[in-house]
């Protein structure tokens, strides 16, 4: 699968032509990219949540490393 990410500029040729376009489908694509936007932000502050938790508890141990290192385990290769 390509990995494809619309431009600034391809955005807004959307949402001119979704304005003037009488169907619902061109206003969902961008109800859509909004949503999607809005849980990408969600998932980055969680993300920053849980590593200044990991943090807060790590300097409460004696080793760190270890705490890291069981708290990100290697993945299996399939």
């Amino acid at each position: 699968m390509t990995e494809y990410r619309a431009k600034h500029r391809e955005w807004c040729e959307i949402e001119e032509w979704a304005e003037t376009s009488e169907s619902p489908w061109d206003s969902c694509i961008l109800e859509l990219r909004s949503r999607i936007e809005d849980l990408e932000a969600l998932n980055y502050d969680l993300r920053v949540q849980l590593l200044r938790m990991a943090n807060a508890i790590a300097k409460q141990l004696p080793d760190k490393n270890k705490f890291f290192a069981d708290l990100t385990p290697d993945r299996e290769e399939n």
